[in-house]
């Protein structure tokens, strides 16, 4: 009996030491924190059965500072000095036994691996398979894309457009892992409906996860003999167990390895063969690594747990981060962000796009609007949002902070996106935070897909997942929150915890509901707006007219009119109000009233006379003749203009073009004479509001401009323009009137001032960019012909201080390019570029070295640069077949890309180049086109091109190259 006294003793002094001593004497008494956090690990034990573990420590950081210590061994940091510490490359820290809950038929994967040598050794074999390289190449692209067509056509098929986007997105993504990681042999059809593929997401779904995995968290010894009570025991506990199952995701692990058993049977019976040009899965890329292909090789069940756990990890991830950026683009307050997102995305041309009118993956990787997009979405609502537990077996400082061997050490992304020092009310969406001059430091902060040799494999991957998603939903539809769900955030489920918007009333796990609206845009199966009289009637009465794309073109036999407005009394008005507008041959400074009116200076009819015409129509020269030499009465030429306007419609076009004319003059001849006078750009600000147009193109402006309209009263109205582009210089011969005129003569060309023209021509379009609103942050000017100083200094100097992204571009077999001074000036005027395309010439016969050296030097924020190089004298006097044709200067190739890649970086001040094009050729025509110029023939091609970049490999930074031709521009 005296025994259990003494037990009761030892019990008793056991817990004072430990739960009463130990905060005191611990060596990391001195970390900030709560004390009972310190005493037990119930207290965040606790925390994780509410679901509210990660909230708990976020409150604790801002009560006590970026280090808390949050159980008698755990610490939780906030810094970006202890995340390179403890994540960063090369860090000693190793995953904790908490990760071996997610070993997969009890054998450890890449996202187990405790020692960061195993997990190196396991990822060097994996790495390729997930660069960017390989997942945007036309085999693994194909495929994504072709699954987010079909994704498309599951939300057409959505009744009243109304779509419960966690599961149809979880559908998405679940078919695109498995057939990235097991292909022919477990590709799922859960898009496509099948009912036996969309029961898998059940496991996702079950009510009991997070209770299992808690008692495995931190029941562990406990919850492993209770599954293991068989018969009379097992009946007993049976109750009490959190889950029927002893593991989670029991079906789609059942699943993983019913594919992999597949493969299997097939690999014995004959030898596994790919290409590069099909999609080649991971389980065959595994496959040269199994034991019966190398001694050393992975055993069957180490193949099968790799595959099932990138299948794992595949599904939630991109599917929730797609369903929260659909649902916050699709709240009340987000309009604006799904608008620009859509602007960006509807303006990819149509040659890229696949045959199914899907972008392609590196089309839309190249988004940079859809990218911020995706970036504030991984901010706020971040896949994996918990704390990443470390461990180290060697004693270590963090943040000034002792930290003994075994401790565990972690950071959270959901803390990190948090932090009110960083980023500006960090609760709210707002993808122009990462656009913004603070990009740079929001970037360190950024830790949506961890960091260091440890960060996510599957990457790129998910990106190009969403990318894809992302821009072929927004060019379709408009998205908003479906009825009954307004104040509802969704919310998933990420390990024992629940993760949704914490500023919503109400909350629902594993649902989220919001309405597709299918947008009327016109493509190849719909036809335009023939006329300008219907695009009229469209403004006039629709609203939300919000894209406007015109192209101008009048045939011989036009009876209509080619501007708008129609009437030049000013009584019409368009409700509409474009945010893109598309002009293309556009009569800007056509005047009306003079086209219609009879010619000569006594046409008001004063004399009662009609002075004969100019023009050489022959039913105008007849009746002119006739009205003329009779010298009949102004009333009797009316009278014969209103016979004119009943005549049937004449079978010959100019009789039918001039009888438009004279009824549209005799209608509008009682105008006063200040309205006669106006210039189409005129009349149509005057009805319509220009100030939401952000987006302006113009394009073939084969009418050159003039007038004040164009250079004057549409910058002024443009108030809101922030991208502009342009094509050509509209130049054009000067009058007297310029030649007076300081302002237009400075700008006339040199050649042409020294008389080898009677007249020197102005530069119209330049004056048209100075005279807009200095914040652009967007301007592209192809055709722009000579790269001039004066024109380059006058247009940066409005603009440089506002410009992100320049493309100027020049006729590639006319003009002279940038030159070494001019790249310089770029740097000078415009510092915050950092997309820029422009054109070099290639110097003696080799590559422009000094040009690259320049633009690496200058540009310290550039990041994407796109670089033509011209042909001038590439090949003359030889036609395409000639077997003697020799190009002048040397050819593009990846070896050749690389090196300059290479020099660009090498030289690079600020911000490292990551992606760099090339183009060799004349993208203006055809491959194996000639043509005539100058008396000499020019073969005009191959248009090749060559892509650089910057890849992660073997955790290493490397550059990688692609090269490719395209027929035609």
């Amino acid at each position: 009996m005296a025994i259990l006294p003494l037990a009761a003793a030892v019990v008793a002094v056991a817990l004072f030491i430990r739960y009463l001593l130990d905060p005191f004497l611990s060596p990391l008494r001195h970390v900030p924190g709560p004390k009972l956090f310190a005493a037990t690990r119930w207290r965040l034990a606790y925390e994780d059965w509410k679901g509210t573990r990660t909230r708990t420590i976020n409150a604790l950081h801002k009560k006590y500072g970026p280090v808390v210590r949050i159980a008698p061994n755990e610490i939780s940091f906030n810094s970006l000095s202890a995340l390179r510490t403890i994540y960063g490359p090369g860090s000693r820290f190793g995953r904790t036994s908490f990760y071996r809950m997610f070993d997969v038929y009890g054998e450890q994967n890449l996202f187990t691996f405790h020692s960061p040598k195993d997990h190196g050794d396991r990822k060097k074999l994996l790495s390729h398979a997930y660069s960017k390289t390989a997942v945007l190449k036309p085999a693994t692209a194909r495929m994504i894309e072709r699954q987010a067509w079909r994704y498309l056509n599951l939300i057409d098929a959505e009744p009243e457009g109304v779509s419960e986007i966690f599961s149809t997105l979880h559908y998405y993504s679940l078919d695109n892992i498995t057939s990235f990681v097991y292909g022919k042999y477990g590709a799922t059809a859960a898009v496509r409906g099948s009912k036996i593929h969309r029961d898998l997401i059940s496991d996702i779904l079950h009510p009991s996860r997070r209770r299992l995995s808690w008692c495995i968290v931190h029941l562990k010894g406990f919850t492993q003999w209770l599954y293991r009570q068989s018969s009379f025991m097992g009946a007993l506990v049976k109750p009490i167990l959190p889950m029927q199952q002893p593991t989670t995701y029991t079906g789609i692990r059942a699943y993983a390895l019913s594919a992999f058993k597949q493969f299997r049977a097939e690999a014995d019976a004959q030898e596994i063969e790919f290409t590069e040009d099909e999609h080649v899965s991971i389980l065959e890329r595994l496959w040269q690594y199994h034991e019966t292909q190398r001694p050393d090789g992975m055993r069957d069940l180490q193949m099968a747990s790799e595959c099932a756990d990138h299948f794992l990890a595949g599904i939630d991830t991109t599917s929730d981060t797609l369903m929260f950026l659909v649902w916050s683009l699709s709240l009340p307050g987000n309009e604006k962000y799904q608008e620009k997102l859509r602007e960006e995305v509807q303006a990819i041309s149509d040659d890229s796009l696949n045959k199914q009118g899907i972008p392609k993956a590196e089309v839309a990787d190249r988004c940079v609007y859809l990218q911020a997009v995706i970036k504030e979405t991984l901010r706020l609502y971040a896949p994996l949002p918990s704390t990443e537990p470390r461990s180290t077996g060697d004693d270590t400082t963090i943040d000034g902070y002792i930290i003994p061997k075994d401790t565990v050490v972690g950071m959270s992304p959901w803390i990190m996106h948090r932090n009110e020092e960083v980023f500006e009310n960090p609760l709210v969406f707002n993808p122009e935070r990462w656009l913004g001059e603070k990009a740079s430091e929001l970037n360190r902060w950024f830790w949506g897909f961890s960091s260091g040799g440890r960060m996510c494999i599957g990457m790129h991957l998910a990106m190009a997942e969403m990318t894809v998603l992302g821009a072929a939903l927004y060019r379709e539809y408009k998205t908003t929150i479906a009825p009954g769900f307004e104040d509802t955030s969704p919310a998933i489920t990420a390990r024992v915890e629940t993760f949704y918007d914490e500023r919503f009333p109400k909350v629902k796990e594993s649902t989220c509901l919001v309405k597709f609206e299918k947008l009327k845009r016109y493509t190849e199966h719909v036809s335009p707006f023939s006329t300008f009289e219907r695009v009229h009637e469209a403004l006039q009465v629709c609203p939300n007219v919000t894209e406007l794309h015109m192209t101008t073109r009048i045939p011989k036999d036009f009876n209509g009119e080619d501007r708008l407005p129609f009437k030049i009394d000013g009584i019409e008005r368009y409700i509409s109000r474009p945010q893109i507008l598309s002009l293309t041959d556009y009569n800007f400074d056509h005047d009306e009233w003079s086209y219609i009116r009879p010619q000569g200076d006594h046409w008001t009819g004063e004399n009662g006379t009609w002075p004969v015409s100019s023009s050489t129509n022959p039913v105008v020269m007849w009746t002119v003749d006739m009205f003329y030499k009779a010298i009949w009465q102004w009333e009797c030429l009316q009278a014969f203009v209103r016979y004119m306007a009943l005549l049937p419609r004449p079978h010959y076009s100019d009789v039918q073009r001039y009888q438009g004319h004279h009824t549209t003059w005799y209608s509008q001849r009682h105008a006063p004479s200040e309205r006669r006078s106006m210039e189409n750009i005129q009349r149509w600000l005057e009805v319509m509001d220009f100030s939401h147009v952000h987006t302006l193109t113009i394009a073939e402006s084969v009418r050159i401009p003039r007038g004040k309209g164009l250079y004057q009263d549409l910058p002024r109205a443009l108030t809101g323009l922030n991208t502009l582009k342009i094509q050509g210089r509209w130049q054009r011969y000067m009058t007297e009137f310029d030649l007076n005129n300081d302002h237009l003569y400075q700008y006339a060309d040199d050649r042409l001032r020294r008389n080898r023209y009677p007249v020197p021509m102005v530069v119209p379009a330049q004056d048209f960019i100075t005279a807009l609103h200095p914040q652009l942050t967007s301007l592209a000017w192809t055709k722009s012909g000579p790269v001039r100083d004066e024109v380059l200094e006058a247009v940066l100097r409005h603009h440089g201080s506002s410009l992100r992204h320049l493309e100027w571009t020049t006729t590639e077999l006319k003009w002279s390019s940038f030159s070494v001074e001019q790249i310089r000036s770029l740097g000078k005027w415009a510092p915050g570029l950092t997309n820029l395309t422009v054109n070099l010439d290639r110097v003696d016969g080799t590559w422009p070295w000094k040009h690259l050296k320049a633009v690496a030097e200058s540009l310290p924020k550039l990041i994407n640069l796109t670089i033509y190089l011209d042909m001038y004298d590439e090949a003359s006097n030889f036609e395409p077949d000639n077997e003697e044709f020799r190009p002048a200067k040397p050819p593009l190739t990846k070896e050749a890309s690389l090196d300059m890649f290479n020099i660009l970086n090498l030289f690079k001040a600020g911000d490292k180049l990551q992606h760099v094009e090339f183009r060799q050729g004349d993208w203006e025509g055809y491959v194996g086109e000639y043509k005539k110029w100058e008396g000499r023939r020019v073969i005009q091609g191959p248009k090749k091109w060559t892509k650089c970049g910057l890849e992660i490999q073997r955790r290493v930074l490397k550059p990688t190259c692609e090269e490719g031709h395209e027929s035609k521009v």
